[in-house]
């Protein structure tokens, strides 16, 4: 395996007592939590992603068992992997945290969100390319056949593009398209795409906004209830690595740009001054 480091920390505690090598860390990893050497036991308390749609860290092995990728919100919207061979396989990923490696024909799928969508949504994640011209998906939303509705994934030159389709006057299927500048191979990316009804469809990189289109569309083409996949569209299958994928509100460029800072630079931690260890 190989570790991906964005950037080298010495030391991160968020609390807890370290000794004999290990320590009680409170708050979940993907909040700033980390395990820099030795070893951490981390829990969650109360509802972390109270607004968020799902969180998939996709941090764990999977072999088409059903449920086995976990959703970290109250939805319980866990993902299936393929079946067999169609499973992606553990890799380490940003921060040296676990990833989903997809080749060949790997997908995940993830069940119907019953997302209300006349308020928009951003999707997030962290992304690895392995090759180029080759046209995939990262995140379906919507099932199989020409029944979805929203699509992120990369173009044939490594342009990240999102389309989503949507209602227009007169019951036309629009389908609207933003691209973002090409991007490189074997270098990770926290790419982004936001839909605001009646406004635009944009695509960030490392939260910083790519590309827009104007979308004056209120309502999204229904996807029958079908839920989406993970890794593919169809044929369209990643070849690459991808790591906490997001479905949540719609968030500014403020917010996008805090969650790529949280993984993937050091200055973005915050150290206080040291604290008495209190029993009780």
């Amino acid at each position: 395996m190989v570790c991906f480091p964005c950037n080298s920390i010495d030391e991160i505690s968020s609390g807890g007592m370290s000794g004999g090598g290990a320590a009680l860390v409170s708050i979940d990893t993907r909040e700033g939590g980390a395990s820099v050497s030795g070893s951490a036991v981390v829990s969650v308390t109360g509802q972390v992603w109270d607004d968020f749609h799902f969180v998939l860290p996709l941090d764990e092995s999977g072999d088409g068992t059903t449920d086995e990728y976990q959703d970290r919100t109250r939805h319980n919207l866990h993902g299936t992997g393929g079946v067999g061979e169609n499973s992606p396989t553990l890799d380490l990923g940003v921060f040296c945290l676990p990833c989903q490696q997809f080749v060949s024909r790997d997908f995940i799928i993830i069940p119907d969100d019953n997302l209300d969508t006349s308020d928009g949504f951003t999707v997030s994640m962290w992304l690895f390319m392995d090759k180029t011209y080759e046209e995939r998906a990262f995140f379906t939303r919507g099932g199989t056949a020409d029944d979805w509705n929203f699509t992120i994934g990369q173009s044939y030159l490594n342009h990240i593009w999102a389309r989503i389709r949507l209602v227009g006057d007169e019951d036309e299927t629009i389908t609207h398209y933003a691209f973002s500048e090409r991007l490189q191979l074997d270098t990770w990316y926290h790419v982004s795409a936001t839909w605001n009804p009646q406004s635009s469809l944009t695509v960030s990189v490392n939260g910083v906004l790519h590309a827009s289109t104007e979308t004056p569309q209120t309502h999204m083409v229904s996807s029958s209830g079908n839920g989406g996949y993970i890794g593919r569209k169809q044929a369209l299958s990643l070849t690459g690595r991808l790591q906490e994928i997001r479905l949540q509100p719609v968030r500014n460029s403020a917010w996008l740009e805090a969650e790529y800072y949280n993984f993937c630079n050091a200055g973005f931690v915050i150290f206080g001054g040291q604290e008495e260890a209190i029993f009780v």
